[in-house]
């Protein structure tokens, strides 16, 4: 992801630094803007999962220590080891959900870039004829 931002970056500083005519530059632009836009919330959304990934494995490995810890003095504190196994297992299930939205944001993106290609292959396609 890091290397397609710097790419659309590239490409958009050779766009204006160019001064011979470029097809479709208002919509090259946009569609540029739009890339990079998507990109960065996407890589908001991946630092997100994996924070929470973190934490859910932080959970599971306290509740092995906990269960470990329980068995030393007794059931006393049994909820314990319930309640971070519970929270892991919820957190696991939050950051998935956050993957599936940014797949589905990543695919948006993607038919995004296309639709821009299609208009780029018509332009070029009604200026031969």
């Amino acid at each position: 992801m890091i290397d397609r931002v710097r790419n659309l970056a590239d490409m958009m500083e050779n766009i204006m630094q160019e001064d011979r005519r470029i097809e479709l530059l208002d919509e090259r632009r946009a569609v540029i803007f739009a890339m990079v836009d998507r990109q960065s919330a996407r890589a908001k959304l991946l630092a997100r999962a994996l924070v929470i990934f973190y934490v859910a494995a932080g959970a599971f490995i306290a509740t092995s220590v906990s269960i470990g810890i329980i068995s030393l003095y007794g059931p006393k504190f049994a909820w314990v080891a319930l309640v971070l196994g519970i929270s892991g297992a919820v957190l696991m299930f939050f950051g998935s959900m956050i993957l599936i939205f940014e797949a589905r944001m990543a695919v948006a993106s993607l038919r995004l870039e296309t639709s821009f290609l299609s208009k780029l292959v018509d332009y070029h396609s009604r200026q031969r004829v």
